[in-house]
């Protein structure tokens, strides 16, 4: 009973643990264009945050950004027999047309597009974005009168938009700052982790290159579309 305890005991604590290690991203923008981004990582009494601003890019050689390190490139061959390269060349081409045809294939899209609409879902429920505060400036007190009554309006109509929020007027120009954080567990990114990986559509992408490889003529709509 014992080794059953512990072997119960190790993969809860490690639940717990990534329970407690918290992440959070936060994101600043106040006019004019000025954008500050922090992220910090929290475990218990551990604390590490990160920030960072928008820098100007340092003039360099064009040559040292763009070119490859040509000392660290390795080179090397695999000996293939000369009676192989027919059936290696047939081969390539068919993939070729395989794959041009899985890329235009529309079941294939469709099957993306729903798995990014039910990921994007997911994102926002492990994120949990939210205003933090807020701030507008404004020139003329009935404009900003009119803009806080309707953001009034706005919040009673999505209670998750509520936040501090301050006014001030008599400014020129106008300004506004909002702070917009976000964050997340340990815990939660396995779990998200894990749905999005056997949630992923491997079976019906399969089954559709399958079908083109079987199938590599392009229809009348694929060709004039490659032409584009």
């Amino acid at each position: 009973m014992v080794w059953v305890y512990l072997a119960l005991l190790i993969p809860a604590s490690f639940l717990i643990l990534a329970h407690l290690l918290k992440f959070r991203f936060t994101i600043e923008y106040q006019t004019p264009a000025h954008v500050q981004t922090k992220f910090g990582v929290y475990f218990l009494g551990y604390k590490r945050e990160i920030s960072s601003r928008p820098e100007k890019k340092k003039p360099g050689n064009v040559a040292e950004d763009f070119l490859p390190n040509l000392g660290s490139l390795q080179s090397g061959f695999i000996r293939i027999p000369e009676f192989e390269f027919p059936k290696l060349t047939s081969l390539k081409i068919k993939f070729s047309q395989a794959w041009i045809r899985f890329v235009l294939d529309i079941p294939t899209w469709l099957a993306l597009l729903g798995y990014l609409l039910t990921s994007g879902k997911r994102v926002l429920r492990l994120l949990h974005p939210k205003f933090e505060h807020l701030h507008f400036g404004w020139q003329e007190i009935l404009s900003l009168g009119r803009f806080a009554a309707f953001w009034s309006v706005l919040t009673g109509m999505f209670p998750s938009l509520a936040c501090p929020i301050e006014y001030q007027f008599n400014q020129k120009p106008a300004s506004g700052k909002m702070g917009l954080g976000m964050g997340f567990s340990g815990l939660n990114l396995l779990i998200f982790l894990g749905i999005s990986l056997f949630a992923f559509p491997w079976l019906k992408l399969l089954s559709r290159f399958w079908f083109c490889w079987r199938n590599p003529s392009l229809n009348q709509w694929q060709r004039l579309l490659l032409l584009f």
